[in-house]
Parts: C-alpha cells; structure tokens; sequence
C-alpha cells in the first residue's frame, strides 16, 4: 500500500510484517507500536498492529484499535475483517457475523469474508444464511475447501443429508488429493485481510 509517511514508520512497519511471517508477534508489534510512534496517522499499521495484538491474544487492546479504526475509515475491508476474527475469538457471534457481513458488503469478490459469514451463520443455526455465503465463497473460489465442509455441515444441520454427503465428498477428495487445504486459526492461514500489510512510499 503506497502511503505518505516518514522512513522510520515506513521501516518499522515493513519490518513487523516480515516478524509476523516468522510466527514473532510479539517482535512484531514491537516494531508496530515504534511505527504508529513515528506516525500515529497510518491505518494500515494501526491495523497491522491490532493483527499482531490478536496473534497474541490480546483482544480487549486489539478491539479498541480496531473500533477506532472502523470510526476513522468505515469503507476499509481489512478493518471489519479482523475485527471479525477478534469477536469470532471472543464469543461474540452475532457481532463477528455482522463484522464480516461488512467485510463481504465491500469486497463482495473476497471468498474468505462470505466464507466468515457462512461459519458465523451456521453457528449461529442460521442454516440457510450459511449455505447461501458457503456457496458464494466456492463460487469465488472453487478450492476453498473450508467452505465446501462448512456447506456439507450446514446441509446436514439444515436436514438436507443428500446435499450434505456430496460436499462432504468433495472436500474429502480435494484434501486427499491434496489440490487444496483446509483453513486454520493460525496467523497467515485465515485468509489475505489477516496478514500483516506492508507499506512503501507514494510516488511524489
């Protein structure tokens, strides 16, 4: 992301996100907190950090980034995404279904965030909303596999074992095949608004 801001905030952001790569959060947002010092004003390491804050499980510090964050830029889809995650995290259900039924709104062609929508919604026994967004996802991305298991588990939830078992075999193929993966709630697998962003430069 090219952004206006000083060398120092530029260098200390670029360096978490390569300590995030390596699984150092907490190095990571050490290197985060020195770039929101050197420029207080970029989104994008405020987020960053909020990312490196829920790797660590620090999710009351990490909301109040992100609350602020969706206050000073309502239209960012990485923000609503991770504030997802953290509620998704914390217990809080119908907020993380709203969070990532955001996310989808403004990047309706991201099929992790319809992916999100449909997990929240199953979990939350909204079985015909979650089949809608599983089958939006795999529309998006055919191999998302995740998606293609959370659509067989909505299909049985909802009654409907025929539809259930075809997409339970289709994720088993794909995973034993090994064409696709299935998701996990490491950092760097829930998708590309959960990774830390770098930033460079604007030209001028």
């Amino acid at each position: 992301t090219p952004v206006s801001a000083n060398a120092e905030a530029i260098r200390s952001n670029n360096l978490g996100v390569a300590s995030m790569s390596q699984q150092k959060f907490e190095q990571a947002l050490d290197h985060f907190q020195k770039a929101v010092t050197a420029d207080g004003t970029l989104l994008a390491v405020r987020v960053n950090q909020a990312i490196a804050l829920i790797a660590l499980q620090k999710y009351e510090e990490a909301g109040g980034i992100l609350t602020k964050a969706a206050e000073t830029d309502p239209d960012n889809p990485r923000v609503h995404y991770n504030l997802g995650l953290l509620l998704r995290s914390t217990g809080e259900a119908d907020a993380a279904l709203a969070a990532f039924q955001k996310a989808a709104s403004l990047r309706p062609k991201d099929a992790y965030s319809h992916y999100f929508v449909g997990l929240m919604a199953a979990q939350l026994q909204k079985y015909d909303d979650a089949i809608a967004a599983f089958m939006r996802a795999l529309e998006i991305d055919q191999f998302l596999v995740s998606a293609e298991f959370g659509l067989a588990r909505a299909y049985q939830r909802a009654g409907n074992a025929d539809q259930a078992k075809r997409h339970l075999e289709r994720f088993q193929r794909l995973t034993t095949e090994k064409i696709a993966s299935a998701m996990t709630l490491s950092y760097g697998d829930q998708g590309p608004f959960s990774l830390a962003e770098a930033v460079m430069p604007r030209d001028g």
